[in-house]
């Protein structure tokens, strides 16, 4: 009698809680941006937000809940309702670089969210110092491979999604640089310019590319970034296999309801369409890529594959 009650109650709540998605929204939806104001993945988040309200007919607040690198806000989505009315902005570095980091991760970057829709991709960038003899990546591995270990190349910081891709430069051109990690990008942007360091890999190099003193080599996507057209890529520039892209979407919290999540789903796909957001994603450097969850999936798990094979290989020790 007991079991047949419960089963009783997981039906009527099977019921309610369908009953609530079919009806979904009704309400204000929060969006955590897991990093502080400013920057591409507020913009995304942004961007995301306002076409939500649009789409629904309700206010959406963007929560910047920073800390911990993205994780501070990241957890939080993890232990929310899963009722849509809260949402996650995400991007490689918090679903997939911060988990692999870590010995003991906090959440899994894709069991432990509901994985919505893709919005757009950002290219990585090899920057040099001007000073250095060479304006092409041939040039530069060419350059390498007659000083093993003598060249040093900047990040972000350790683990980040620049050492990683440093490190796959590296694996596949078979070369010896050193990589020197820095607490930001800005201050490894300084040491690029003043030549205390020779190589970085970082979008912000693109920054400097007209007037500054660094010499901007390629980038990493499959095609040339629509921001930097005269950039050619890293396939381009000898490295057929050579693709590190981060990308931005949209997350909800474990077990959120298929209703809901299509819905989303369409929204930012649709969003992702429309010429002006595109604009505005080009004039930030990102380029609009819509996914739907399917396929958004699949690129997580793609990207899980390939950045635990490049610390496996390059042998990148955990950051705690």
């Amino acid at each position: 009698m007991k079991g047949f009650k419960g089963f009783i109650a997981l039906a009527v709540l099977a019921l309610a809680t369908q009953a609530q998605a079919q009806g979904w929204p009704t309400r204000t939806i929060t969006l955590v941006v897991p990093y502080p104001p400013g920057g591409s993945s507020d913009l995304a988040g942004r961007l995301m937000a306002d076409r939500i309200a649009t789409a629904t007919g309700q206010t959406v607040i963007v929560e910047n809940k920073a800390g911990a690198g993205g994780v501070l806000g990241s957890v939080s989505v993890t232990t929310a309702a899963p009722d849509g009315y809260t949402l996650l902005l995400g991007n490689n570095a918090t679903h997939v670089i911060t988990p692999l980091m870590s010995k003991t991760p906090r959440y899994d970057g894709l069991k432990d969210f509901t994985p919505i829709a893709k919005l757009a991709d950002t290219d990585q960038y090899i920057g040099v110092n001007a000073e250095l003899p060479v304006k092409t990546v041939q040039e530069l591995v060419a350059l390498a491979k007659t000083q093993p270990g003598k060249l040093n190349f900047g990040t972000a910081g350790l683990g980040s999604f620049g050492q990683f891709s440093g490190e796959l430069l590296k694996l596949q051109a078979g070369i010896d640089i050193f990589h020197v990690p820095y607490r930001g990008s800005a201050a490894a942007l300084t040491d690029l310019t003043a030549g205390r360091i020779q190589i970085m890999f970082d979008p912000v190099v693109v920054t400097q590319k007209d007037g500054g003193n660094i010499r901007v080599l390629a980038s990493s996507g499959t095609q040339r970034s629509k921001s930097t057209p005269d950039v050619p890529t890293m396939q381009e520039s000898g490295l057929p296999n050579y693709v590190m892209l981060g990308w931005f979407g949209l997350f909800g919290p474990p077990n959120l309801p298929k209703e809901i999540s299509e819905k989303l789903s369409k929204i930012i796909v649709d969003a992702a369409a429309d010429q002006k957001l595109q604009d505005t994603l080009t004039k930030a450097g990102l380029t609009a890529s819509p996914a739907d969850a399917a396929a958004f999936t699949k690129t997580i798990e793609a990207d899980q594959k390939l950045y635990r094979d490049i610390k496996t290989r390059a042998n990148i020790p955990d950051t705690e």
